[in-house]
């Protein structure tokens, strides 16, 4: 799935109005095991120069990236983040770490090949669908505006749940987002 769904998913499974701390870990735990992908994604971009193709098509692939993504994409560390969170009390813990479940978890039946171990360090295992979320190959023409509608129907959700006008308009913006991915050419045509 995109990042933006994962934040509007976490947010919804998570969030809780008036909870400051509680929504800013939902936020921060479905976006952590895509950030890893983001910045080195950004820095291989926009310092090092390399296009997508070489990024998407070799440096993803490297060993040292997947050890990286592993790590962002564990179930169990996020498991024991929560379940430490409910031995200390500490909802927002518990917020982060089943955020970030969700989001590992939503994303496992969505890489066709380019997915990542989810229950590292116990095994590097990874599930190889037959669906993917971007690759049109695989269902993307179809997943992908289905995920779209899936994102709608969150952020209408959140939109009565949370009224402040900061909250609506991150939600607003996640929508924003998830609409330029999907429907932006790459996802949909495969330009």
């Amino acid at each position: 799935m995109n990042t933006p769904a994962h934040l509007l998913m976490g947010v919804a499974a998570c969030g809780l109005p008036g909870g400051k701390a509680r929504n800013a870990a939902a936020l921060a735990g479905a976006l952590i095991p895509d950030a890893t992908i983001i910045a080195m994604v950004a820095w291989q971009g926009w310092v090092v120069g390399r296009t997508g193709g070489q990024i998407f098509g070799i440096d993803y692939f490297t060993a040292f990236w997947q050890e990286i993504f592993a790590v962002s994409n564990s179930v169990p560390l996020f498991l024991a983040c929560a379940a430490l969170g409910l031995f200390a009390r500490l909802r927002w813990a518990v917020a982060f770490g089943i955020a970030a479940i969700l989001h590992i978890i939503t994303d496992i039946p969505l890489h066709a090949g380019d997915g990542h171990p989810p229950f590292w360090p116990f095994s590097d295992w990874t599930y190889v669908s037959s669906f993917s979320y971007w690759d049109v190959r695989h269902g993307a023409n179809i997943l992908a505006p289905a995920e779209f509608i899936l994102c709608l129907i969150l952020a209408a959700w959140l939109w009565v749940k949370f009224r402040g006008l900061p909250a609506r308009l991150i939600i607003a913006l996640g929508v924003l987002v998830e609409a330029t991915f999907v429907f932006g050419g790459e996802v949909i045509y495969g330009a």
